[in-house]
């Protein structure tokens, strides 16, 4: 078995596109709910954290997807137009894994808009560090 790397962003890469992989799957199978939009999150954590890391940054133990895009905006600025689409998505992933917040169940559609949306945000992210 080999060992991974923190600090290498190819291997944040490949396991943000596992977590896509599985988000992909419960999507063709019809799967939404709080777990599915939670995994669709964490990859998009493993994402901005591969591309931070091949910019230079130090890794930060932060969930947060918007403080990383926050971060990676600093390398590059046209990811602003990412921020509306992400912003309800941090406040969406605690409050779906949980208990003791309101919780506002997602649906088939829904969630399909929000990994389009996520899609747009992995493919530049890739391209700027190609």
């Amino acid at each position: 078995m080999a060992r991974t790397d923190e600090n290498n962003p190819d291997h944040w890469f490949r396991f943000a596109q596992a977590d896509i992989d599985l988000v992909d799957l419960a999507i063709r199978n019809g799967m939404a709910n709080s777990a599915v939009l939670a995994k669709l999150v964490e990859a998009l954590e493993k994402f901005l954290k591969g591309y931070l890391i091949r910019c230079g940054w130090s890794l930060r133990r932060i969930h947060d997807i918007e403080a990383l895009l926050q971060e990676a905006k600093k390398f590059d600025p046209s990811l602003d137009q990412h921020l509306k689409a992400i912003e309800p998505l941090t406040e969406a992933y605690f409050e779906g894994r949980y208990p003791g917040f309101d919780v506002d169940e997602i649906t088939l559609d829904e969630l399909r808009t929000i990994r389009a949306q996520a899609q747009s945000l992995i493919d530049q992210l890739r391209k700027s560090t190609n």
